[in-house]
């Protein structure tokens, strides 16, 4: 799967994430080309919360409720996790279903050289989606803590010629 990726410089002069055009890029690719999200609500100065307005469904609402990075510029890695949870509102006006994710990414950058024509950035990337209370309490005893489904992607960065 290849898209597009952007990043943006926050208030604090930090590069960060920009969510709302990441999550529609993946979501496009993912889909084949389809636009499906309408819109992104994100303010990069507050980029813990974000809502989602999807095409003919209701707004998903996410929030990072935990954050960690570990940067090691002198072996070219980055480490970061955050904890997420997103809120899915029922459409048939029944309470909204909550799921939990944990998202974990280990960043390595080569220069030019040492990249040898490839990826100036490579990753893997680990999600791992919880059960929620909402899930019940029969999954929730059943899972003791354990991820339901965990998800291991690998990613590579190139700087775009645009």
């Amino acid at each position: 799967l290849t898209y597009e990726q952007r990043f943006v410089l926050g208030s604090t002069g930090k590069v960060i994430a920009d969510r709302p055009f990441n999550v529609d890029a993946l979501t496009t690719a993912t889909l084949g080309g389809r636009k499906l999200i309408e819109s992104v609500d994100w303010d990069a100065d507050n980029p813990n919360t974000m809502r989602i307005r999807i095409k003919d469904s209701p707004e998903i609402y996410s929030r990072v409720t935990k954050r960690f990075q570990d940067d090691h510029p002198e072996t070219k890695k980055l480490e970061t996790s955050e904890v997420v949870e997103q809120v899915f509102p029922d459409r048939e006006g029944r309470a909204p279903k909550v799921k939990g994710s944990r998202c974990l990414t280990k960043y390595k950058w080569r220069t030019a050289e040492e990249a040898k024509g490839g990826p100036a950035i490579v990753a893997t990337q680990v999600v791992s989606d919880f059960v929620t209370a909402f899930d019940g309490a029969d999954r929730v005893f059943e899972a003791q803590g354990r991820p339901a489904v965990v998800y291991t992607y690998r990613m590579s960065f190139q700087k775009s010629s645009a």
